[in-house]
């Protein structure tokens, strides 16, 4: 799937805003090809290149299985780019099962901007060892993510991580924490101080 804008401003009637792409089932299998040797191939589940308007991207479930992890293929369940500025799209509650990183931001088509993932799941395929996310291409100067919002994404049987190129990016990283305080009796106390240290 691929929206895209071609760094539209908001109000243009050119912006790409508004659309949702949810409650797909999209499998992707990713492998390499011998000819012609400057062939590269890329498999994105959605291709996200849009800045005019928010958009919203939700309760997917999204399989990739890259056959060789060694090969030369591009792939992830979200490729996400569009531009230094405006909106950067909203990525939340989608189920990813992969063995390469759930998705790419600021790739090396362009940069990324105002990008919010949040409570996704991503579980590795067949136990799969990989970073969460990748953000940044290195070699591409422009290629930069900027106030990029990572809360409360969910990786099964491993810790969040992302792989990070040496860059001028921008991000945040948030959890969100659910707390019951309950008295000795197993009650749940209401107007309970909860003071959390680090």
């Amino acid at each position: 799937i691929r929206l895209g804008d071609y760094h539209a401003e908001p109000g243009s009637p050119k912006a790409s805003v508004g659309n949702r792409i949810h409650n797909n089932q999209i499998y992707i299998t990713a492998k390499s090809r011998p000819e012609p040797e400057e062939y590269l191939p890329m498999a994105w589940g959605i291709y996200y290149s849009a800045s005019g308007g928010e958009n919203y991207v939700y309760e997917n479930d999204i399989v990739v299985n890259k056959t060789d992890t060694s090969s030369r293929v591009l792939t992830s369940a979200f490729y996400i780019c569009g531009g230094p500025k405006y909106f950067g799209g909203q990525f939340y509650n989608n189920r990813i099962t992969t063995n390469v990183p759930a998705a790419w931001i600021a790739s090396f088509y362009e940069e990324a901007s105002n990008s919010d993932l949040n409570n996704n799941t991503i579980t590795p395929l067949k136990k799969a060892k990989f970073n969460t996310f990748r953000m940044g291409s290195a070699g591409c100067d422009e290629c930069v993510a900027k106030n990029i919002k990572f809360r409360s994404n969910r990786t099964e049987g491993g810790e969040f991580s992302l792989d990070v190129t040496d860059q001028d990016h921008s991000y945040s990283v948030s959890w969100t924490l659910n707390v019951t305080v309950k008295d000795l009796k197993n009650l749940p106390l209401k107007n309970t101080e909860v003071t959390i240290v680090n």
